[in-house]
């Protein structure tokens, strides 16, 4: 699997290289218009996916190494986010807010603290609710909770 991650990265890293080339090179050349807004759309885009596709393996690569274990719910958030559902934003009653958890653990005689990702329902976990995570062996402080 390293092999592989490593192979993705690096071949992510040329296609976003050659991206930038390009970009720049249309930049340079092309003077004043569309082309330059262009060019710099050619760059940012291909980079923004490149960040998310190596986050995607990066998490996946260690959930599969990843080590569960008991954690604590310390406390349950409504995030200061908001999703309308509707066209219309008159009322809060068509709105969406995003949940967190946050939980205590421990690994390897260390504590350690972490948050779930966003939640959009009110999950029901009272304060010292016994949950699992699922915890990186190589980096003990990034930990993952999924319902």
């Amino acid at each position: 699997m390293d092999k592989l991650f490593g192979f993705f990265l690096k071949d992510g890293l040329h296609l976003f290289s050659g991206a930038a080339l390009f970009a720049a090179a249309i930049t340079l050349f092309a003077g004043p218009g569309p082309l330059p807004v262009l060019g710099l759309l050619w760059v940012l885009a291909p980079g923004l996916l490149l960040a998310a596709a190596v986050r995607d393996v990066e998490q996946s690569y260690w959930m599969h190494r990843a080590a569960v274990v008991p954690a604590q719910v310390e406390q349950v958030r409504r995030l200061p986010v908001k999703l309308h559902t509707s066209s219309s934003h008159l009322a809060d009653e068509d709105v969406l807010y995003p949940y967190q958890i946050l939980f205590a653990y421990q690994y390897e005689g260390q504590s350690y603290r972490g948050r779930s990702e966003w939640i959009w329902f009110k999950p029901c976990f009272p304060k010292g609710t016994q949950i699992q995570v699922k915890v990186d062996p190589k980096r003990p402080k990034h930990s993952f909770f999924s319902l």
